[in-house]
Protein backbone atom coordinates (compact mmCIF):
# COMPACT_ATOMS: atom_id res chain seq x y z
CA UNK A 1 0.00 0.00 0.00
CA UNK A 2 2.72 2.49 0.95
CA UNK A 3 4.67 1.61 -2.17
CA UNK A 4 1.66 2.40 -4.38
CA UNK A 5 1.31 5.82 -2.75
CA UNK A 6 5.04 6.55 -3.09
CA UNK A 7 5.06 5.53 -6.75
CA UNK A 8 2.17 7.92 -7.40
CA UNK A 9 3.97 10.79 -5.67
CA UNK A 10 7.25 10.00 -7.42
CA UNK A 11 5.55 9.76 -10.80
CA UNK A 12 3.93 13.15 -10.38
CA UNK A 13 7.20 14.65 -9.12
CA UNK A 14 9.04 13.43 -12.21
CA UNK A 15 7.53 16.34 -14.13
CA UNK A 16 8.53 19.02 -11.59
CA UNK A 17 11.50 20.29 -13.63
CA UNK A 18 10.12 19.46 -17.05
CA UNK A 19 9.09 22.15 -19.52
CA UNK A 20 5.89 20.25 -20.29
CA UNK A 21 2.95 21.58 -18.30
CA UNK A 22 0.60 18.91 -17.00
CA UNK A 23 -2.35 21.06 -16.00
CA UNK A 24 -5.30 18.76 -15.62
CA UNK A 25 -7.77 18.74 -12.71
CA UNK A 26 -7.31 15.00 -12.18
CA UNK A 27 -3.59 15.43 -11.55
CA UNK A 28 -4.04 18.07 -8.85
CA UNK A 29 -5.25 15.63 -6.21
CA UNK A 30 -4.06 12.33 -7.66
CA UNK A 31 -1.67 11.50 -4.82
CA UNK A 32 -4.23 12.44 -2.17
CA UNK A 33 -7.05 10.53 -3.88
CA UNK A 34 -4.80 7.48 -4.28
CA UNK A 35 -3.80 7.55 -0.61
CA UNK A 36 -7.39 8.00 0.58
CA UNK A 37 -8.58 5.11 -1.57
CA UNK A 38 -5.83 2.74 -0.50
CA UNK A 39 -6.17 3.66 3.16
CA UNK A 40 -9.97 3.33 3.10
CA UNK A 41 -10.51 6.96 4.10
CA UNK A 42 -13.51 9.04 3.13
CA UNK A 43 -12.97 11.34 0.16
CA UNK A 44 -11.57 14.70 1.28
CA UNK A 45 -10.17 13.43 4.60
CA UNK A 46 -6.55 14.06 3.67
CA UNK A 47 -7.28 17.23 1.68
CA UNK A 48 -8.61 18.96 4.80
CA UNK A 49 -5.44 17.98 6.67
CA UNK A 50 -2.94 18.67 3.88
Amino acid sequence: MALHILVTVDGLGAYANDDTQLDHPVLEDMAIATAEGLLGLARGTLRTRA
